[in-house]
């Protein structure tokens, strides 16, 4: 019964040994390597350890990475690294960019303009309607009307008339064009909405140091939602002249973090490629003296039967005994067919 109690109480200091509260720090983008597929992204950040165990979480990151791919470097010899583990935040949305912001306050610019412009089709639909059914000719506001009244009158409307269809036709052109602009905004910022809106990932490290210090930690991993492609100009002054080859990229990424100002390196090789040396399975040659009559003629040979069973054999055994196997000749191996 004391056994278990001692094992119980262990445990529960040992929770309560890790049962620190989390300090929580941002990281800043500082290298991307893109790769045909994925990239690596290199972060560091700046933080103040405490004597102890501590747990740091570096957050806002992308949730796309992959956990097999983390690499953890303390700046600081004081400071040991006890484990980094990935975890998703599933309740902080990775902020958007700064991009989504301007797209959105353009959007509200444009909406705008198009009321402001419903307001004045409005007011032109109001007055044309007054022109067109305001007719004082032969009505009882003004009798004996003569002719050059009238054709006042007439030249009078159809001037207005006129002024207000090429206004209300300008107008339309302009709610036109800017219900195309909305459209291209409310498009990217669709395109923007669905890289922006994903779960948060983050690293907690577990860190032990035996007095309060600061701390720089470099964190790389490897993420998906990443690519690039090559891309060609080629450029001539003209007929006759030298063409220059001018060599591009085409640099993709949905990760949910802009790249602001970093080192961009483009490679081509594969981050999940396996770069481990090979174990080779070792194979055993062993011989069967052969006990056969003595002194045949013919070059003595090896047949290898496989599972590591080596046979020696004379050439003249060989063909008698219709073997179709490879032989070893001190380091040559041929094969022998009848």
């Amino acid at each position: 019964m004391h056994k278990y109690l001692v094992i119980i109480a262990l445990l529960v200091l040992q929770q309560a040994a890790w049962a620190t509260d989390e300090i929580k720090t941002a990281s800043t983008i500082k290298k991307v390597v893109v790769y045909r597929n994925n990239a690596k992204i290199l972060r560091t950040a700046k933080v103040t350890v405490p004597a102890g165990k501590s747990e740091i979480v570096l957050e806002k990151l992308t949730s796309g990475l992959m956990t097999n791919s983390i690499q953890v470097k303390i700046v600081n010899s004081k400071v040991e690294l006890i484990s980094a583990v990935p975890r998703i935040n599933y309740l902080e949305q990775s902020k958007r960019s700064e991009r989504y912001k301007v797209i959105q306050d353009s959007m509200l610019i444009v909406r705008r303009k198009l009321d402001k412009l419903n307001i004045q089709i409005t007011a032109l639909a109001a007055k044309r309607a007054i022109l067109m059914g305001h007719n004082p000719l032969g009505s009882a506001e003004k009798q004996g009307f003569t002719i050059e009244d009238m054709d006042q009158l007439m030249t009078f409307k159809e001037k207005k008339i006129l002024e207000i269809d090429f206004k209300n036709l300008e107008y339309t052109y302009t709610k036109q064009d800017l219900n195309t602009e909305l459209g291209h905004l409310r498009n990217q910022l669709n395109y923007l909405n669905g890289a922006k809106q994903k779960a948060s990932g983050e690293v907690v490290l577990q860190l032990q140091a035996s007095s309060s210090t600061s701390t720089d930690i470099e964190i790389s991993y490897v993420v998906i939602g990443a690519s690039w492609s090559p891309m060609y100009d080629l450029r001539s002054d003209g007929i006759g002249k030298p063409l220059e080859l001018v060599y591009k990229a085409s640099v993709r990424q949905s990760t949910g973090y802009d790249w602001k100002d970093v080192k961009l390196v483009l490679s081509t090789s594969n981050p999940n490629q396996n770069n481990d040396r090979p174990l080779m399975a070792p194979i055993y040659v062993d011989f069967q003296p052969d006990y056969g009559k003595k002194g045949k003629k013919g070059n003595n040979y090896i047949a290898y039967q496989g599972s590591g069973n080596v046979i020696l054999y004379t050439e003249e055994e060989g063909r008698r005994n219709n073997l179709n196997t490879p032989y070893v000749n001190e380091s040559t191996v041929t094969n022998s067919y009848n």
